[in-house]
């Protein structure tokens, strides 16, 4: 059993060494203890994964590693108009199910989750951090800068810091339902890299936006998954209502709480939205800082290739 589950997708015609190298990167980077379960989809890719099942097996059999086959029943790459969609899904449904549907199961397990696509790159564990954003322990209050000051991480909400009137009524304990991440050049979320705590209020939320993302196929997934938290996304289409919530919303306590990932000097993402060659991180950091990159913009994909290519070709044997 494992407090934190990581969740990844596969899909289409995603490289066997890319995935080798992203499941080799990973499981090192987590030193193996906190298992990864895998949606696919395509035969492929399918295969691909479990045919690394195997080497991430333990001394009683059980592996690391868990791929969960989906049916692939995707159309065109690119639909233009909803009725020429009929019974097939975009990639966007696609990938919205395999993504959000594994989430949710976790979540009701009463598992944390960390998603991470597969061009995010582990410098180091990234676990201890995201859980104690999520929880508010103590490790959580503040954020370590290079000049040896520290600075404190809000919680949020509808993309506001909550009052201190709220801290004391709604969050009193410092957790918060989801932690995500800003782009480096732009106040949209990024979903490509998230943490949700167990909760029911956390189940409500992803369950809400897997509702949202069918009733509105044509629209952007990432679009969605910012305007479900009222970040900076306040436009998208058929938004479902509210859902009947635990928590006293009498009391004027938001429905869903967050908190910000540094994606400054801590969660790097490459230059999505900038000019080419702009920096995409803060200067002057310190090694041992960064805990992971996610190489989301088309510029830097050759590179994330070139390092997952370099750990799908090392011996899985020995490494940490």
């Amino acid at each position: 059993s494992s407090e934190t589950a990581l969740v990844a997708s596969f899909f289409g015609t995603m490289p066997p060494r890319w995935l080798g190298g992203f499941l080799h990167r990973t499981h090192a980077a987590v030193k193996g203890a906190v298992p990864l379960v895998a949606a696919c989809s395509g035969t492929a890719v399918c295969a691909a994964c479990q045919e690394e099942v195997a080497a991430y097996k333990d001394g009683s059999g059980r592996s690391w590693l868990l791929c969960l086959p989906h049916a692939d029943r995707v159309g065109s790459q690119k639909v233009e108009k909803e009725s020429d969609a009929g019974l097939q899904m975009t990639r966007e449904e696609l990938f919205v199910g395999l993504r959000y549907g594994t989430v949710m199961a976790l979540l009701a397990l009463g598992v944390d989750v960390l998603y991470l696509d597969a061009d995010v790159y582990l410098l180091r564990d990234p676990v201890p951090r995201l859980r104690a954003l999520a929880r508010g322990s103590s490790l959580a209050v503040e954020r370590a800068r290079d000049d040896g000051d520290a600075t404190e991480v809000p919680i949020m909400a509808s993309g506001s810091p909550l009052s201190d009137l709220e801290l004391l009524h709604c969050v009193g304990h410092g957790a918060v339902e989801a932690v995500v991440s800003e782009h480096f050049h732009a106040r949209s979320l990024n979903s490509g890299l998230f943490y949700v705590r167990a909760s029911a209020a956390s189940l409500h939320w992803v369950l809400r936006m897997l509702i949202w993302a069918q009733q509105w196929p044509l629209g952007n997934e990432q679009n969605i998954f910012d305007a479900s938290l009222g970040h900076s996304a306040n436009y998208e289409p058929f938004a479902p209502p509210e859902l009947p919530f635990p928590r006293d919303r009498a009391s004027g306590c938001p429905a869903v709480t967050y908190r910000l990932m540094d994606e400054r000097s801590e969660f790097l993402v490459t230059d999505v939205g900038a000019v080419e060659g702009a920096p995409w991180w803060e200067g002057g950091i310190r090694p041992g800082i960064p805990i992971a990159v996610h190489f989301a913009s088309s510029t830097w994909k050759s590179h994330a290739a070139r390092l997952f290519g370099a750990w799908a070709d090392s011996p899985k044997a020995g490494l940490s």
